[in-house]
């Protein structure tokens, strides 16, 4: 008997929760689960599409300004990759509720310290 549209919903919903909850790339993720980067990638955006649309209000909004001479500095865990842009390298910062920013070569310090606030106070 095949899965029915709801139950795959609800399974792809569970996966997509649980990568958020694993703290792994997705690369990662989906190696170890065994799954389809494709598909991971497809309904992960389903979900997120469905959320923007609930709560339209969300959807771009801009971050508030923060000075950066007045952000306090905090421990952030960064994650180094590999970049397949030799000219720059990328990096990953983890925050709390497990977001995560991915920034490349050539960032403005200030934005980053601004979004990194905003996600912090969210």
């Amino acid at each position: 008997m095949s899965e029915s549209h709801q139950q795959r919903r609800l399974r792809w919903q569970a996966i997509v929760q649980q990568h958020r909850d694993s703290g792994q790339s997705i690369a990662e993720f989906v190696r170890v689960h065994g799954l389809c980067r494709q598909k991971f990638y497809s309904w992960r955006r389903r979900f997120e599409s469905a959320a923007a649309s609930e709560d339209p209000s969300a959807a771009g909004q801009a971050l508030p300004a923060a000075d950066p001479e007045t952000v306090s500095p905090a421990f952030v865990r960064v994650v180094p990759t590999e970049s397949p842009d030799p000219s720059g390298g990328r990096f990953e910062v983890r925050l709390r509720r497990r977001r995560r920013v991915v920034v490349r070569g050539g960032f403005d310090r200030a934005i980053l310290i601004a979004v990194v606030r905003a996600l912090e106070e969210a």
